[in-house]
């Protein structure tokens, strides 16, 4: 920079965007940067330093590369793999003069696939060229004006910009959880609170964001939405206000972590990788797909729907990096050539004996739901059940062990307790599933709700003599207690009839059990 220039300046938050204005998220741009375009006031050319590097990483999925001021190329996420990545899309190996200028002060990359990168002058300097933001030497300024605010075209007093207020002769972001969508305020207390059902997470906003489905904020001033639903419910209100707002039970066969704006079916095309004995532990670790994919379907196919953001099921977590993982992925082929880790990661499936890592594959939508980079529709989102004893409703990345006198089966988003009420015949221990009830108990109770098998636990089988003697010899406070087989046998308090009934077992379809059941 000159000599002019307040080193003291670069503390200030550096603002970069392209020339052509792009949307960091729109993937539909990649390769269609071909008119030219002129810098707004108060920007300059990005210059080739650490910062704007870091930023052209950052910039998302609009481009490839970023071209700075002195006509470097440098790769964003999009393509990690440079020399490759870059060999692939061009036929030349010049990562430099990749600046076009039309003499009319239009820039525009050479190359189609990247963008040119500028930089907003900070408080405090000015632009009056492309070249570089000078500092700003302008006398005293009025009330509610600062000397050159961020973006400033001359050296010249002006209003602070949307988002910011005036205070001690500078611009300071509005906090989070407020905002400012007028120019020159001044103080702090111009900013105003973001109104229930949104959020504003980060300092120096213009609006507020609406909470999204399944989330929600009753409060003003808040900095993010909380889960609207519990497990296996969604909503999909935006913007709620109260917790239970337009809360839905998940459709059979489905399922959902708490705050889901939507369900997903529980995984039915799984593979279980048992544990080497290196591993050191017990269980057996079962995996699929986000989106379901067939193990087996060794043909990859390139599908745009895995670019939508979707839910984990209850009970199952982003797959981590271990060695039953790697099993999983590269000893199937999952209709897919990649897979992604929960580090981000992606691997080989089984299509591919090759063995290499690529990093940067897992989005999210901030709010629990994940998609692979929307770039690569041959990738798929690896995800793992909770083994047994764990659980997990409403984290993405861990299982957590049940609480003590709990247990759970695999994929379990809840534990249940162990039963305390049971008897014990030939060494088995036998109880109701609604175990609160003493199998000695006479008359009948209420119609009992869905409940989860605890884990360690199995529905009786029918085909078991013993069953039978231990349902016909206690009272279980009930006329008919079922077997795994959906048939129901009397009870001691019902010995009158012999007759047993079949198909009585009803499920709700995520993982809960009852007795079809009237209340006489």
């Amino acid at each position: 920079p000159p000599p002019a220039y307040d080193c003291e300046l670069l503390k200030q938050p550096l603002r970069f965007a392209t020339i052509n204005d792009d949307d960091p998220a729109d993937v539909n741009q990649q390769c269609r940067a071909t008119a030219f375009a002129t810098l707004p006031g108060g920007w300059v050319l990005a210059p080739n330093n650490t910062w704007t590097i870091e930023a052209i990483k950052r910039f998302g999925d609009a481009a490839y590369y970023g071209v700075t001021a002195d006509g470097t190329l440098h790769f964003s996420r999009l393509a990690p793999d440079t020399e490759l990545h870059y060999s692939y899309h061009t036929s030349q190996n010049n990562y430099s003069h990749q600046l076009l200028v039309d003499g009319n002060g239009g820039y525009r990359a050479a190359h189609d696939c990247a963008r040119v990168m500028i930089q907003r002058c900070p408080e405090g300097t000015f632009s009056l060229s492309h070249d570089f933001c000078e500092a700003c030497t302008s006398g005293a300024c009025a009330a509610g004006e600062v000397l050159c605010p961020a973006g400033s075209a001359a050296d010249a007093c002006g209003k602070c910009p949307l988002g910011q207020y005036a205070g001690g002769g500078t611009c300071s972001d509005c906090p989070a959880g407020t905002y400012s969508n007028v120019a020159g305020q001044e103080g702090v207390a111009s900013c105003q609170d973001c109104w229930r059902g949104t959020y504003g997470a980060a300092a120096g906003a213009t609006t507020c964001t609406a909470c999204p489905a399944g989330k929600f904020s009753d409060a003003e001033a808040s900095t993010t939405c909380n889960n609207t639903c519990e497990y296996q419910h969604f909503s999909t209100v935006v913007g709620a206000t109260a917790y239970g707002q337009g809360c839905e039970p998940c459709p059979l066969g489905n399922s959902s972590h708490k705050g889901a704006a939507r369900c997903v079916r529980f995984p039915y095309n799984t593979v279980l990788v048992e544990p080497a004995e290196a591993e050191g532990h017990q269980f057996a670790q079962l995996y699929a797909t986000l989106n379901n994919e067939l193990p087996g379907d060794d043909i990859p196919e390139c599908k745009s729907s895995i670019h939508e953001y979707a839910p984990l099921p209850a009970g199952w977590i982003l797959a981590p990096e271990t060695d039953q993982t790697m099993r999983a992925i590269r000893g199937y082929y999952w209709n897919a050539y990649h897979a992604v880790s929960a580090l981000g990661n992606h691997f080989m499936t089984a299509v591919y004996p090759e063995t290499s890592v690529t990093p940067g594959y897992l989005e999210t939508d901030g709010w629990g739901a994940y998609r692979p980079r929307p770039d690569d529709c041959w990738a798929r989102v690896m995800i793992m059940a909770c083994p047994p004893g764990t659980f997990t409703s409403d984290d993405e990345f861990a299982c957590s062990p049940c609480p003590a006198a709990t247990n759970s089966h695999r994929a379990a988003a809840y534990c249940s307790a162990l039963p305390t009420t049971y008897v014990t015949y030939n060494n088995t221990k036998w109880a109701d599933l609604h175990h609160e009830i003493a199998p000695d108990a006479g008359g009948t109770v209420a119609c009992p709700d869905f409940r989860l098998i605890p884990g360690g636990w199995v529905i009786a089988p029918y085909a078991d003599p013993d069953t039978e003697h231990v349902i016909r010899s206690y009272g279980w406070s009930a006329r008919y207690m079922l077997t795994a087989e959906g048939v129901g046998l009397p009870s001691l308090g019902f010995q009158g009839a012999n007759a047993t009934f079949n198909n009585t077992a009803l499920s709700d379809g995520r993982g809960g059990i009852a007795g079809e059941c009237a209340p006489s």
